[in-house]
């Protein structure tokens, strides 16, 4: 810090320039707003205020302009270098952050940013004064190759459905793929056969968030009006998983791998054959018995899960 030319001001922005939810829209800046204010009530000159305040407006881009600035960002991307245990936990301190955005979506942002970062590696711009240089360029090198590899070697499957609801054989499909992939991302697509569906997309979403909840490396979400090997492509995923439950199933199936392979034959289709006790389970099977018998609860209690089969005891008659 004895290079600074406003050493007070560089601190200062060491301090507060996450003041601000680092997620917050122009982070950066409302945490440079929030510097000037404290500041100025504490009656600090009028140079360290502007000095703190243009310090913490460069942390959102990293591309220092002069000595105070490249220190600044030399220290605040110290950890990009640092020894790999020491960033093997900020690995996962970043993600469990951003815990609640689904893995494939961390994954493309997460690679795009380490990768920005690598390649000013290459071009020697991404620490700037010469005792940082010596010891983290190394570390860093390590470190970012190494991340980039994992986020972009990671299996990527998904699962596709119109879950109207889920039953006992889907969720047997997820907890089988998900042992198989690094991420398993459960898609509910739009049927133009069932242009409203039984339950409404977010009841479904719900629903299998229920079902899947404590699968860490499980995501759900829905990709209305899209063909599936499209959105398989746009998610990221090297593999699509169907289920099959008969002979049936396979001729309709392999005629979508068909068509599939066509499109993206990068991507390959798995096929998990359903257990017989489950093969003969359909979500319009499981509606059909709904109030078709005095003991239909039973029947369809049997099929669903329970989370599922609560749902449809208590808000079937929003939907029936």
């Amino acid at each position: 810090m004895h290079q600074a030319k406003n050493p007070n001001a560089v601190e200062g922005a060491l301090w507060l320039h996450d003041i601000i939810d680092p997620r917050a829209e122009k982070a950066e800046e409302k945490s440079a707003e929030f510097a000037v204010k404290l500041f100025t009530s504490a009656q600090l000159p009028q140079n360290l205020i502007m000095d703190t305040y243009r310090l913490i407006v460069m942390t959102a881009s990293h591309h220092p302009k002069d000595v105070d600035e490249e220190i600044l960002s030399d220290i605040d991307l110290s950890i990009l270098g640092a020894d790999p245990r020491s960033y093997e936990r900020y690995k996962n301190q970043v993600r469990q952050e951003y815990s609640d955005i689904p893995l494939y979506l961390f994954r493309q942002g997460r690679a795009k940013i380490m990768q920005g970062f690598l390649d000013r590696l290459y071009t020697n711009q991404l620490y700037h004064t010469p005792s940082k240089k010596e010891k983290f360029e190394e570390n860093a090198w390590q470190n970012l190759s190494k991340e980039i590899r994992e986020l972009k070697d990671m299996k990527v499957a998904i699962y596709a459905g119109s879950f109207d609801p889920p039953t006992n054989g889907h969720l047997h499909i997820i907890d089988r793929s998900r042992s198989l992939f690094d991420n398993l991302v459960v898609g509910i697509g739009q049927n133009p056969d069932k242009p409203t569906g039984r339950f409404k997309i977010e009841d479904r979403l719900e629903m299998l968030r229920e079902i899947t909840n404590g699968m860490r490396n499980v995501d759900i979400t829905s990709y209305p009006q899209q063909y599936l090997i499209n959105f398989a492509k746009e998610v990221g995923a090297g593999y699509v998983v169907r289920g099959l439950r008969s002979e049936k199933d396979w001729d309709s199936e392999s005629t979508i791998d068909e068509f599939g392979f066509g499109v993206h034959p990068e991507i390959t289709t798995i096929f998990l054959r359903t257990p017989d006790a489950l093969s003969r389970i359909s979500s319009s099977f499981v509606m059909g018995l709904v109030d078709s018998d005095p003991n239909w609860q039973e029947a369809v209690k049997e099929r669903v899960p329970d989370a599922v089969f609560q749902r449809i005891l208590t808000k079937g008659q929003v939907y029936f």
